[in-house]
């Protein structure tokens, strides 16, 4: 019921992790289950898709398996630390600057002091596949961190569905689009609390700006506590992907039957959902492609 698989005829290589670019043939091949489209849409032989298509499955489909394995020395004394590599990657997906632009930066953002060449050869060895090109990244604010900016907002269910008198406190991460929402009776200020401490909890990452409407349940809390940047705007958030597949009738739910659609609804749009405004990615997805965040498997709003 909540699964929708998105047409993808202009799907492109933007792939789930930037480091695993053949994940993007698997993707695809899962949708139209067809080996030939998938050779004619990547220009790739069928020798070479059922060589990596087999590994992966041999693996239970993970992505590791579609990483080449190196020949080169596991050590090496003047090998980059990894840290440092980190921090350059994470500079050209966030930035897209070229190895000039990006030497600067990294000197006035991180300290680091690296030749024009050295961040080139680095960013080849680990950004750029020998039969794809680097995928073109969603378009994410520029040196954005998931948590940098959280939308927040409470949308009335009972314009969408007389019969229920609830109201739907949902946020979401503007970089990563990871959503928390939950269910309740009715806005206020307890609840607005209760919903603040939750993803506080759950977001695998830390707060620091929330943008909220004008709501009186938002002005009567005590934001100090918390320790967030507050910002108020108007409300921009939506449920509408959820109205169209909850309520399509008027057939009456109780709280905690609505409770666990919702719930069911949030887990695939985090973890299996891909969006076309992430570039079919889902976002589970976008997280993996931050350093930081790059194993989480899967997210739990609730």
């Amino acid at each position: 019921m909540f699964h929708q698989t998105e047409k993808l005829e202009n799907f492109k290589p933007s792939v789930a992790n930037i480091f695993h670019p053949r994940l993007a043939w698997m993707l695809y091949y899962k949708q139209v289950r067809s080996v030939a489209k998938v050779c004619e849409k990547f220009g790739i032989s069928r020798k070479t898709f059922y060589k990596w298509w087999n590994r992966y499955s041999k693996s239970g489909f993970s992505q590791n398996s579609l990483i080449d394995e190196s020949r080169k020395p596991h050590t090496s004394p003047l090998a980059t630390p990894k840290n440092v590599v980190k921090k350059i990657i994470e500079a050209k997906l966030l930035t897209g600057y070229g190895q000039r632009r990006l030497r600067n930066y990294l000197i006035d953002k991180h300290n680091i002091n690296l030749s024009e060449h050295t961040i080139w050869k680095l960013l080849k060895q680990n950004l750029v596949n020998d039969e794809l090109s680097l995928p073109k990244m969603p378009d994410i604010p520029l040196i954005r961190q998931p948590g940098d900016v959280v939308n927040l907002g409470i949308i009335d269910i009972k314009p969408y569905h007389a019969k229920l008198q609830y109201v739907l406190y949902t946020a979401i991460d503007s970089v990563t689009h990871l959503k928390i929402s939950k269910i309740y009776e009715q806005p206020s200020s307890i609840n607005t609390h209760d919903f603040i401490q939750l993803i506080l909890e759950k977001f695998p990452f830390t707060i620091k700006e929330l943008i909220v409407h004008e709501h009186p349940t938002f002005k009567e809390l005590n934001w100090e506590r918390f320790a967030i940047h507050l910002t108020y705007q108007e409300q921009q958030i939506s449920e509408i992907s959820f109205v169209d597949e909850i309520f399509q009738t008027d057939s009456e739910y109780s709280f905690s039957q609505l409770g666990e659609l919702y719930i069911k609804y949030l887990n695939e749009y985090n973890n299996h959902k891909m969006q076309l405004s992430l570039n079919y990615l889902t976002p589970l997805q976008i997280l993996r492609t931050f350093y930081d965040y790059k194993s989480v498997q899967y997210f739990e709003p609730l």
